[in-house]
This record gives C-alpha cells, structure tokens and sequence, in this order.
C-alpha cells in the first residue's frame, strides 16, 4: 500500500530531486506528470518484487484540525458553528483536495495500480 498527503508533490513552489541515472539526482519543479513518473517507478519497483500495488489517499481534511475538535467534542467542551460535531463534508474534502483526487483519479491508468478512495 502507498499513501500520502500527495499535495507536496502538486505545489508549483515546490521541488523535487528526480534520479536521473542509477547515481544522479536533479532537480524539477513538482508537477502531476512528474509526480504521475515517480509513482509509476514506485510501482514498477514494487512489481518486480512480485507484489501488487494499492495506492490510499490521504485522509479527509475539512480546513480544521480535526484531532482537537474530535478531543473537544469527546471531552464535552464548547464547540460552536461549523464544528460542533466535526464533521467534515465531502463536498468541502473534495474541494480541499481537488487537486490530489485530479492526480489520484489518473494513477490507474498512467501507474496502472489500483485505487481506494471517494
């Protein structure tokens, strides 16, 4: 299984350090396409292993911290608005994560693995 927040490889401020030989690194910006190669390398490896790939993705996030308002709620404490019940609409995770569920949505066909996600 391979999961992670994914954004940090969509940030166009960010960077990645791509092998560009079996010793050599470089640099480039971090894009879906790359970010699409690196996961399909992952894949390939793990293949060649005999193993199957399943890719997860990262757990809903509703623009709050979800730990403390599930500890405020469990501990009784005020919780107003939005939050009283820390829920968080899929309709604002899919917002949120707009651009990960993009890139998630082309792993099948462009890293040929499986997915599990909303």
């Amino acid at each position: 299984m391979l999961s992670s927040v994914f954004a940090q490889f969509l940030d166009p401020q960010a960077r990645l350090l791509k092998r560009s030989d079996g010793e050599n690194f470089r640099v480039v910006a971090a894009t879906a396409a790359e970010a699409i190669a690196g996961i399909r390398t992952t894949v390939d490896a793990i293949r060649a292993l005999g193993k199957q790939v399943v890719v997860v993705a990262p757990p809903p996030m509703g623009g709050f911290d979800v730990g403390r308002c599930v500890e405020r709620f469990e501990s009784k404490s005020i919780l107003i608005g939005a939050l009283h019940e820390c829920r968080i609409s899929l309709d604002d995770y899919r917002k949120e994560m707009g651009d990960v569920l993009a890139f998630l949505a082309a792993l099948p066909d462009q890293a040929q693995c499986q997915r599990h996600w909303v």
